[in-house]
């Protein structure tokens, strides 16, 4: 939960956020650098504007206030795979947001294999409902950082990623994620390239 402090702060917020000016949510993230909304906020605003660098610098300031607040095991329990978040929630959304932007922007600097690990961590803390759509663009990162065992792999455990059958909020039944057309996809470019480096002599 967060503190009243900073729930004052996010009423404040909202009503700068409601006049659309990007001026007023800069002055007030200068005046609370810890306030991880406006510090994403900020970190679009420069990436629309191509100031990549600033919106990098932002990203990382938010990231860095999210992790100072971590609970101490999140880091060993997401190494083990058992780290389970709810990222619906408005205190766990944020963290979500903050990493997904990560992810792409990893993605853009050329650092493929980087934004392939922080979608897969996304995946994992909520994977039935994977409210940040990790699935659309973690096979394309995937494929680009030429992981093509490890993304085989992930995507053979139904009982952990599956999606719930149509129409339905039922999370008995699930479909493989090769439902998906760029998983089934990728997953045969994947193959494909793992069949390939199985023929070569060296």
């Amino acid at each position: 939960m967060f503190s009243d402090k900073y729930e004052l702060d996010q009423v404040q917020y909202e009503n700068l956020a409601a006049l659309h000016d990007p001026n007023s949510i800069a002055q007030f993230s200068h005046a609370h650098p810890f306030h991880v909304q406006s510090l994403l906020q900020m970190s679009t605003i420069h990436a629309m504007t191509q100031n990549y660098d600033n919106s990098a610098l932002l990203l990382r300031q938010a990231i860095f206030v999210l992790e100072s607040r971590r609970h101490p095991k999140f880091l060993e329990c997401a190494q083990k795979g058992t780290a389970r978040m709810d990222l619906d929630r408005k205190e766990n959304k944020l963290f979500a947001q903050a990493m997904f932007a990560h992810a792409l922007t990893s993605g853009r600097r050329g650092s493929r294999r980087a934004a392939y690990e922080i979608l897969k961590l996304l995946l994992a803390l909520d994977p039935h409902r994977d409210p940040m759509a990790a699935l659309l663009c973690l096979d394309y990162y995937a494929i680009a950082a030429k992981e093509y065992q490890s993304f085989v792999d992930i995507i053979s455990i139904p009982r952990h990623l599956g999606l719930a059958p149509h129409g339905t909020r039922d999370r008995g039944e699930q479909h493989p994620l090769t439902v998906l057309p760029n998983i089934a996809f990728s997953e045969a470019l994947a193959l494909y390239y793992l069949s390939r480096d199985r023929k070569m002599p060296w």
